[in-house]
């Protein structure tokens, strides 16, 4: 039931964000968002980023091929699988004590590679057109079996009362996105457009997978 289905902010690749302190992780941390790509042909377009204090940061549609990838510190690491436009996916990336950075669709990991460097995040929105509903951040790296609980929930699904949350947002406000994890760090919407009922539901599956409406 669409009339049903959450809310979603449209970022159009042109001046298109959501703003927030800026967040710096030197060790462990994981990053859990619901994304739609217009077209996932279009390389080097950049989702998610942070300030380069010692190389960039950004989470970017590499290559043309369909797969998304982050850079920490400006070394490409953990690619994800082949990704297809107008197709909602749960995307994640942990990285655990030894350093490990792991990416995760739709709650199955894919790749791994080692990389140190500090992450930096305080920008939603760059160069992609695309659409996200949600958008959190831990200072733990998540197990496998968290990751596909959170991807399990739903694209509707509430990761407030998860432990080790930094910084969680609905995004479901065109001017503000409240904070919904203890830090109360909320976030300033400048350009994005809200889609009410963003994603068509599906009653066969809580993962709610389906087409914008």
């Amino acid at each position: 039931d669409a009339d049903s289905s959450p809310s979603a902010l449209s970022f159009d690749g042109s001046g298109d964000t959501v703003t927030f302190t800026e967040q710096s992780f030197t060790g462990e941390f994981t990053l859990s968002f619901w994304v739609n790509f217009d077209d996932v042909t279009l390389d080097y377009k950049t989702v998610i980023t942070g300030s380069a204090s010692d190389g960039t940061n950004d989470i970017i549609m590499k290559d043309t091929n369909g797969s998304l990838a982050i850079r920490i510190g400006g070394n490409y690491s953990a690619l994800t699988s082949t990704l297809a436009s107008d197709t909602w996916y749960h995307i994640a990336y942990t990285r655990d004590s030894d350093n490990l950075v792991t990416s995760y669709v739709n709650g199955s990991s894919v790749q791994t590679n080692t990389q140190t460097n500090t992450f930096n995040v305080s920008t939603i929105g760059g160069s992609a057109v695309h659409k996200q509903t949600s958008f959190a951040m831990y200072n733990k790296c998540k197990t496998a079996s968290e990751i596909l609980s959170i991807y399990n929930d739903g694209i509707d699904g509430d990761e407030s009362s998860n432990s080790d949350l930094t910084l969680y947002y609905k995004l479901d406000n065109a001017s503000t996105v409240t904070d919904l994890s203890s830090t109360g760090t909320n976030g300033t919407v400048s350009n994005a457009t809200l889609v009410e009922s963003a994603v068509a539901g599906d009653s066969t599956s809580n993962n709610n997978h389906g087409t914008l409406v």
